[in-house]
């Protein structure tokens, strides 16, 4: 991916985040540009588009990487995504308002994927429940 591409796509909001040295998970703004982002960011750390397709499943588009229908909130409510990827196991839950993204890795990768992730993120302020 060109930085080019990552300057158009819009930024999400990164909520929060915990990281251990093998294991990071950063809860997310549920927008609607949400999983573009995340697709954009996983490109990054070396997933090839079609691992990522699957992303758009909700949207009908699964098997072709981009979405068939509409972009929906509630199409993408409690939906679970599991990405392997040679050193990643990346976990991608939607909840109804954020989305949970976890990600596994062989070696201590916490700071570039922080690092990768923040060229698509702005840092927020948790909501306020």
């Amino acid at each position: 991916m060109t930085v080019q591409k990552t300057k158009k796509l819009k930024r999400i909001g990164l909520l929060g985040m915990a990281q251990t040295p093998k294991h990071s998970v950063f809860r997310l703004e549920k927008k609607r540009h949400t999983v573009d982002a995340i697709r954009a960011f996983l490109q990054t750390i070396g997933f090839a588009s079609w691992d990522s397709a699957r992303l758009y499943s909700p949207l009908g588009g699964g098997d072709m990487g981009r979405p068939e229908r509409k972009y929906t909130s509630t199409a993408y409510d409690d939906k679970y995504f599991s990405i392997p990827k040679g050193q990643y196991t990346v976990d991608v839950f939607f909840g109804k308002r954020t989305v949970v993204l976890s990600i596994y890795t062989v070696d201590d990768d916490r700071e570039a994927l922080k690092t990768k992730l923040l060229e698509f993120c702005d840092l927020k302020e948790a909501e306020k429940q």
